[in-house]
Order: structure tokens, then C-alpha cells, then sequence
């Protein structure tokens, strides 16, 4: 038999592998390759020699003893996680001011030295966006990662962008010059092309120097510190752990539901979680959003009824109907607490709620900290209600850590000490 939820979108069975990954991969490297390659910019920092494709355990073994002796490396990961739970790793890129290896761990390489160095406090980690790549020293339980200094958060703090693109910000603050690149590849495809080779490499062959070049911006700002505290948050296991419900539903009509209609399907969602994680498959595809929305939406009672549900794969409602329909009955059956109704905002207290908006972004401004780091509208909107409502603000993160800090003359105006 084969394994529940090996299916593509019409329950077929699955037939193709990544057809789109596949197509993109052969386009972008013929448009990449017509393009010139920039030159490697010539710094102490960066590493002029040739980046070196690790196939084998010593080579491997080499480059890391290289990067704890170096005391700090460059860190990247590529992977493709379409269709499975975990990402598959296909490749890694390491970089120090000397040396540049892109490590190929689908060959016979035991990497656990790896994993165990990113947890290493002694030794830093530098990256960009790094959160997907550093789980993988959780998920390999060496310890959360430690040391990390991400470009990428960094730039928030220097006037740029946030998110910004690592070819963002390298162009921001240091004349390096990255190509365009490959934005979606076939990474587990062997043998590697000399294009994603380069790739790869450029991906960690400036950082060192963005970090230099990102530092000495934040500081000149008076940044630098709040800059490093929102650093260590990648420290924390708490950073890499899912939250299933925060994924928005890729369905129409979630906005709809039922009180109770809402309280199955959350159930339902963190059914398809524990089930997709034993089996390792993305949660969308062993069971699609369109099919746990149709599920909350009826709240079938009987296999016959289970079977006419849209958008749930053959394969589930044949072979897990018992789980799907007793998860169904006891989200139906459990007792709601009804939530205490809200009072609205009068027209003035929304003008009130709209100026803290304004001032937290003139003070963010003011600082040359992207908003896209400090807060979203909903957290401040949130926040200024709870003050004119007499609420408790709860667990807030503006009222913590750095952000307290610039966000003091707002946080006195609405009350919290």
C-alpha cells in the first residue's frame, strides 16, 4: 500500500516530480547564463579563491575544524520543501575570510559536526534570513543555535528595508555586485551545474563583509545594540517552533465560518499537523486547505458522507476517514467558552488609535529602523485599544526588550509603565 497522502491535488497518485520546480530551474539558467558574472570583489574580507564542492567525509571534516578555528563563519543552506514536512537540506555553503566550501550533504557525508558547531557559543554565525537554515541544529538536537549575527535583521536597523534581499543589501552598504541568480532550483539534482554552484557560494561569500559594513552603519545610528538583542531572538528555541494556525487558510471562505465551524476546523488543522509530521509531508499537500474548510465547514458524520467532501485526497477519506470523522465529532461535542463581547471604538478613540500609529513610526523613522521590524499596524493598533479600553495589553513585544526602549514616549502616553 502505498503512503497516505502520496497524491498530487486531484488524488491521482503522485506521478511528477515538482514539475514547476523543474521548469523554473531550466529557465532561469538560460537567462542566467546569457548574463555576466560579476566579479569577486577584492577585500580582506572576502575570499578571492574559487568556491570548492565538499563531497567526502575528510574534505568535510576539513572545512569545519577550518571555521571553529576561524571563530566565526558565513552560513547558507539551499533546500526544497514543496512537498515534504522537513526540508530536505541539498546543499550547504560555508565562508570564511579564507576559504569558500559549498557542501554537498546528499552525498555520504555524516554532517552532525555541523549542527553541533551551530549551536557552539564560542564560534559566530553569520547569515541572512537564517531562521530556516539554523533550525536545522533543533531538528538535529544539537541545541538551539547560538552566536548569530543575521544581515538580514541588521539592515533594519541601518535606514534599509525590512525584509530586504540579501543583493539588497550588499548593494546598500558595500560595492560587492551579486548576479541575479537562481531564486527556485532543482538543488537535489545531480550533478550540480556550475551556475548553482556560484550561486550558492555568493550567498555566503559577502556576508563577513556585510556584517562589518552593517555594524559600522548600526553603530554611527546609535543602533547597534538593539540591533544584536533582536539578533539573539534567533537563539531561542521558541523562534523555530510552528504555529500551524498562524499560516493563513489558501481557501476562500475562512472569514465565514461559525464560531463552532472555526473551533472543528482549528482541530482539524492540528490533526493534519501531527499527521503530515509522522508521514513527512507538507500539511497542504497530504491534505489541502480547501478540503479542512470544506471538512469544518459540513462536519460530516459518516464515511458516505466523509466521501463527498471536496478537496480531501482519495487516499484520506478511504484509509483515515475513522480519524478525520472523530476528530470532526469531538471538536463538535467540545464545550465554547463564550468569548466576553468587546466594546467598539468610538470614531475618537480610532482617530486617538490612528496617531500612536503615526507616532510609532516617526519615532521609528527618526532612528532609521524599518517599521517592517519594529511592529506591524495590527500589534500598535492593538496595543493603543487595550490602553483606551482599560485592558490588560497581555504579552505585547513592544512592551519589551528594545523595542520598549524606542518606543518609550508612546508606551508613557498610553499608560503602561
Amino acid at each position: 500500500m502505498r503512503d497516505v497522502g502520496e497524491h498530487d491535488e486531484s488524488g491521482n497518485g503522485r506521478r511528477y516530480r515538482r514539475p514547476k520546480r523543474m521548469r523554473a530551474h531550466l529557465e532561469l539558467h538560460e537567462e542566467a547564463g546569457n548574463g555576466d558574472v560579476p566579479e569577486v570583489l577584492d577585500h580582506p574580507l572576502v575570499t578571492s579563491k574559487p568556491a570548492e564542492l565538499i563531497e567526502c567525509q575528510p574534505a568535510f571534516d576539513a572545512v569545519i575544524g577550518h571555521a571553529r578555528k576561524a571563530g566565526i563563519f558565513a552560513f547558507d543552506t539551499e533546500f526544497i520543501g514543496e512537498r515534504t514536512y522537513f526540508t530536505r537540506t541539498c546543499l550547504v555553503q560555508i565562508a570564511t575570510s579564507e576559504q569558500l566550501a559549498v557542501i554537498d550533504p546528499l552525498a555520504n557525508i555524516d554532517v552532525g559536526s555541523l549542527w553541533r558547531l551551530l549551536a557552539d557559543p564560542n564560534v559566530e554565525k553569520v547569515v541572512h534570513a537564517g531562521t530556516p537554515d539554523l533550525e536545522l541544529s533543533i531538528r538535529h538536537e544539537a541545541g538551539s543555535p547560538q552566536g548569530v549575527f543575521d544581515t538580514q535583521i541588521v539592515a533594519g536597523f541601518c535606514g534599509i528595508a525590512y525584509p530586504a534581499s540579501l543583493r539588497t543589501v550588499a548593494e546598500s552598504v558595500t560595492p560587492a555586485k551579486l548576479s541575479a541568480g537562481l531564486k527556485f532550483s532543482q538543488w537535489d539534482a545531480r550533478p550540480l551545474s556550475e551556475m548553482q554552484i556560484r550561486y550558492a557560494a555568493d550567498d555566503v561569500r559577502y556576508l563577513l563583509l556585510l556584517r562589518e559594513a552593517l555594524l559600522a552603519r548600526a553603530s554611527e545610528l546609535g543602533n547597534d545594540a538593539w540591533a544584536l538583542e533582536e539578533c539573539r531572538r534567533l537563539e531561542t528555541p521558541e523562534e523555530y517552533q510552528a504555529n500551524p494556525h498562524a499560516r493563513r487558510m489558501k481557501a476562500e471562505g475562512a472569514g465565514k465560518l461559525s464560531r463552532r465551524q472555526r473551533h472543528v476546523l482549528r482541530s482539524l488543522i492540528d490533526w493534519r499537523e501531527e499527521s503530515a509530521k509522522s508521514r513527512d509531508m507538507s500539511p497542504r499537500v497530504f491534505v489541502p486547505d480547501e478540503g479542512l474548510l470544506s471538512l469544518a465547514q459540513d462536519r460530516p458524520t459518516t464515511k458516505s458522507a466523509l466521501g463527498s467532501a471536496k478537496g480531501v485526497p482519495k487516499s484520506v477519506k478511504a484509509e483515515l476517514s475513522e480519524q478525520v470523522l472523530a476528530v470532526i465529532e469531538k471538536a463538535g461535542e467540545d464545550h465554547l467558552e463564550r468569548a466576553p463581547k468587546r466594546r467598539s471604538l468610538s470614531e475618537t478613540q480610532k482617530a486617538s488609535v490612528e496617531k500612536t500609529c503615526e507616532a510609532v513610526i516617526e519615532l521609528a523613522e527618526a532612528r532609521s529602523i524599518a517599521m517592517g521590524i519594529v511592529a506591524t499596524k495590527k500589534e500598535i493598533r492593538q496595543l493603543a485599544s487595550a490602553s483606551l479600553m482599560g485592558e490588560d495589553p497581555g504579552e505585547s513585544r513592544l512592551l519589551r526588550g528594545w523595542r520598549r526602549d524606542l518606543l518609550a514616549p508612546v508606551i508613557d502616553d498610553l499608560g503602561f509603565a
